[in-house]
């Protein structure tokens, strides 16, 4: 009987945690799309920006995006081929082009990246750096709230 109010603190302090790592999570993936806004990152598609999502377990969360091509963007890459078909429709969806402009610019568009490659946009890495420094002081707070009247039975 004595170490039922241990066992009691215990699991609040469990759940108090898992509820500001859930919160973390949430906050993570508006810190992204925040970031995706910021940076004027909208393709042809939206595919990046609608392909968020968090995933609450029992015991962890997440928060990630589904697009393909989110790391690329996230990370940049080095120079490389683009299939000039691909840019083609981007241009057109992007820029409202007829399709022989949209093929020129999705010409000039490849050159660049086979050169160049593409600059990093860190929407995710800088959301994940901000939501892991908030971390600590969330699951305090969580852990103050739950058990700051807890006192220690005698």
């Amino acid at each position: 009987m004595a170490a039922e109010p241990f066992k009691a603190a215990g699991q609040q302090a469990e759940a108090a945690l898992l509820q500001a790592i859930r919160e973390t999570a949430e906050d993570g993936l508006t810190a992204a799309l925040e970031n995706i806004d910021r940076m004027e990152l909208y393709g042809a598609t939206n595919w990046l920006s609608t392909s968020g999502y968090t995933v609450h377990l029992q015991d962890r969360s997440q928060f990630g995006f589904t697009a393909p091509y989110g790391a690329d963007v996230n990370h940049g890459t080095p120079a490389h081929l683009v299939d000039v078909e691909d840019l083609t429709e981007w241009a057109r969806i992007k820029f409202k082009l007829r399709p022989e402009e949209a093929r020129r610019m999705a010409h000039a568009v490849r050159a660049s990246i086979a050169k160049q490659g593409t600059k990093p946009k860190p929407f995710f890495s800088n959301a994940v750096e901000r939501v892991r420094a908030r971390l600590p002081g969330n699951a305090q707070a969580k852990l103050d709230q739950r058990l700051g009247s807890y006192r220690s039975p005698t």
